[in-house]
């Protein structure tokens, strides 16, 4: 009810949804006695569409196109004991690197498919230096938007 019934008023509308859902989950876990022993990882998928305002600011781009708006998304980390609050890298890492990192920090081996992921934990825990890596990207459509 707070927020207009405009394009600007539902995305923040749905950004409130999104960061009280959260909350809930952060909430069950402190009631079970586990917030403080489960990492979390947020990300999205991708740049926002800037349909109705630039949420991808200070990066160029939308979502579906190769510029930093379009590739470039927050991922947050929350781990109590573990990492240290506050902490901005500004690294550029690909959702692949999730596999083997979750395997590493659960104890897992890593699995045979894990060629191309990589092991970013001591990064993220401790500061850089991240893996090297050239990341590369692929468009389905052919239209590239860059």
């Amino acid at each position: 009810e707070r927020d207009p019934d405009t394009g600007e008023g539902k995305y923040y509308a749905t950004v409130e949804q999104l960061d009280q859902s959260i909350g809930r989950v952060v909430e069950h876990l402190r009631e079970r006695g586990i917030a403080d022993d489960t990492l979390i990882v947020f990300l999205s998928d991708n740049g926002g569409t800037n349909t109705y305002l630039d949420n991808n600011h200070p990066y160029v781009g939308r979502k579906g196109q190769f510029l930093g708006g379009g590739v470039r998304t927050p991922m947050i980390w929350r781990w109590p004991g573990q990492l240290e609050g506050g902490r901005l890298v500004d690294e550029v890492v690909s959702k692949l690197y999730l596999l083997s990192t979750l395997a590493s920090v659960s104890g897992a081996p890593p699995t045979e498919n894990a060629l191309a992921s990589k092991n970013i934990w001591p990064a993220v825990q401790k500061g850089g230096p991240f893996p090297a890596r050239t990341l590369f990207w692929e468009s389905i459509t052919g239209d590239s938007n860059a």
